[in-house]
């Protein structure tokens, strides 16, 4: 096996010319933030099918960050017409394979067989991988070294007569090109050989796992190249046609990669358990193990940069989010997009709650079953309240630059003036553009909101959107006891007296004093419009300053002993 310079690069190649988009997403998401312990080059191979914008946005993302190019070129072989004529006169069986699937294995064997021509050795990456280790490249490089097989990734397996024998390679894994073109692949591609495996098995039996095992024949267009990879390797080395005999030669060979099947696949408030000797799992089914993955890769990452520059990490980050005891944000597990979350709470109410020094006059624990949106630096009152809210909005990109190591540790879905230069854990965050003076943006899939003066009427957009119907507003004092020019950045006294913490903006950091002229001209705006709406917002705020919109009692909020208790 050839051993690579020290310094070259090794090719990793992202295949997402099928496969589920947002696995492809959730893929490049993680190459993002985990370390590939060595030099690489990423090749992200595309097809001609249309992306979804989001990712796109990724995409492009991802080429800004690491070291990539796009690739679209295949090999010049054509789906052979005479296969599809054979199959398509060929009669029904129960086994079958329907000729959508043999296409789509051949069009991702053209990206591999691409791969295999062009480079010494790579790795391949399909939609469905799922990094499961840091310096993932590192180890599975090294690995290879050590090993003198030209594939280094997940052994396919079947059972022959109550033994479990090896049958093919997967496809996610280390490939050497220079060991592979040895071989004849390029004649798989245009003409088919008899299947080794099919003369052993019983009439009528499918080769589960490996039902591709069970059709007459061997070819780049019957089945994945891995198992064609596997037989012509194996009848090379032993010059013996009989897989049983090619079983033997490999049963020594680590398993780096782990297929994950949808009756094995992880609910969504599973664990993900890890394998020491595995780097990367294959996961069939609905990316449940890839969310969790992404997401817990986020919250170690936040964890080691606070360690690293001797920060404490925040309390109360270990808290649930608010929220009824079902809803559909639940733990924050499942990945969102502003799709999804458009109108997804049409009818409900939430609460945006403020920073102003009401709270510390406010029962907040009552508010851990119902829709929460915080602003800014609410997470200090996290501990207090007794939950994480549902949401969080940050406007001002002062809060962002200073106190970005703390955002990054909240669970919340959040919602961010764009300034991602400033926030590592990107899990439901949505960044947004400002537009507008006191525009109320009621569609945010553009990612755009106006901020009004103010970030809580960022809140109240972001609520619109969301389709909460009642809005109640807490801590929204509207009241500042520190004066000055709207707008103007200064440093803050030693102790805060305009929010409900002391430290909410400590001596030393940069605030702006408010503009609360120009904020109630935003709220009377989204008076407005949520009365043009047939929607509410109300002020619980206790002895808030704000004469915009309807007043109410925090108190007779809850139970039956309000007028709006059972508003949803």
């Amino acid at each position: 096996m050839q051993v690579k310079m020290k310094n070259e690069p090794i090719v990793v190649v992202v295949d997402i010319t099928l496969g589920d988009q947002e696995k492809a997403m959730l893929l490049l998401e993680s190459l993002l933030i985990i370390p590939e312990g060595c030099s690489c080059k990423y090749l992200i191979q595309l097809g001609q099918r249309r992306l979804l914008p989001e990712l796109q946005e990724q995409l492009v993302r991802f080429l800004g960050e690491k070291n990539a190019i796009i690739a679209f070129a295949l090999p010049k072989i054509e789906f052979p017409q005479e296969f599809i004529d054979q199959e398509t006169a060929k009669s029904y069986t129960p086994h079958r394979i329907p000729l959508s699937i043999k296409k789509n294995w051949f069009a991702r064997n053209l990206v591999l067989l691409k791969s295999i021509l062009e480079l010494e050795e790579f790795v391949y990456l399909s939609p469905e991988a799922v990094i499961l280790q840091y310096e993932w490249l590192a180890k599975l490089q090294a690995l290879s070294q050590d090993q003198s097989m030209p594939v280094q990734g997940q052994r396919r397996k079947l059972r022959f007569k109550d033994e479990i024998i090896s049958c093919g390679w997967s496809a996610d894994g280390w490939f050497s090109g220079q060991a592979l073109r040895r071989l004849p692949l390029i004649h798989t591609f245009q003409y088919r050989q008899a299947n080794p495996w099919y003369r052993m098995s019983p009439p009528g039996y499918s080769w589960q796992p490996s039902f591709c095992l069970s059709q007459e024949w061997l070819s780049a267009f019957d089945m994945p190249l891995g198992y064609v990879i596997f037989a012509l390797y194996f009848k090379e080395i032993t010059g013996q046609g009989n897989p049983l005999v090619w079983d033997s030669h490999c049963r020594e060979q680590i398993d780096f990669v782990r297929l994950n099947r949808p009756d094995e696949a992880a609910e969504q408030h599973q664990e993900v358990v890890v394998d020491k000797n595995l780097l990367i799992m294959n996961e069939v089914g609905p990316p449940f193990a890839a969310r969790k993955r992404l997401r817990d890769w986020y919250i170690k990452q936040t964890c080691k940069l606070s360690e690293e520059s001797g920060q404490a990490n925040l309390k109360g980050t270990s808290l649930s989010l608010s929220g009824p005891k079902y809803n559909l944000i639940g733990r924050n597990e499942r990945k969102l997009t502003l799709e999804d979350l458009h109108n997804m709470f049409s009818g409900e109410r939430c609460f945006i709650i403020g920073n102003g020094p009401s709270l510390n006059n406010t029962e907040l624990h009552k508010l851990k079953n119902e829709y929460t949106i915080g602003l800014n630096r609410i997470y200090l009152n996290f501990e207090k309240m007794g939950f994480q809210t549902t949401f969080l909005c940050v406007a001002n990109p002062n809060v962002l630059k200073q106190f970005g190591k703390d955002i990054d540790q909240i669970n919340s879905v959040k919602f961010l003036r764009y300034h991602h230069e400033y926030i590592r854990n990107r899990w439901n965050v949505f960044f947004m553009e400002h537009t507008g003076f006191h525009e109320f943006i009621k569609d945010l899939r553009g990612f755009k909101w106006c901020e009004g003066c103010t970030v809580t009427y960022c809140a109240m957009q972001v609520a619109y959107f969301l389709g909460f119907k009642t809005i109640i507003l807490v801590g929204v004092d509207h009241n500042f006891p520190d004066k000055g020019t709207p707008h103007q950045l200064v440093s803050a006294k030693p102790v805060d007296t305009n929010h409900f913490h002391p430290d909410y903006f400590a001596k030393g950091v940069k605030w702006q004093y408010p503009d609360l002229a120009g904020s109630e001209v935003s709220y009377r705006v989204a008076n407005s419009e949520f009365s043009r709406a047939g929607r509410v917002i109300l002020d619980a705020t206790v002895d808030g300053s704000l004469d915009v919109f309807p007043k109410c009692d925090f108190d007779m909020l809850f139970g039956n002993e309000g007028y709006i208790s059972n508003v949803r």
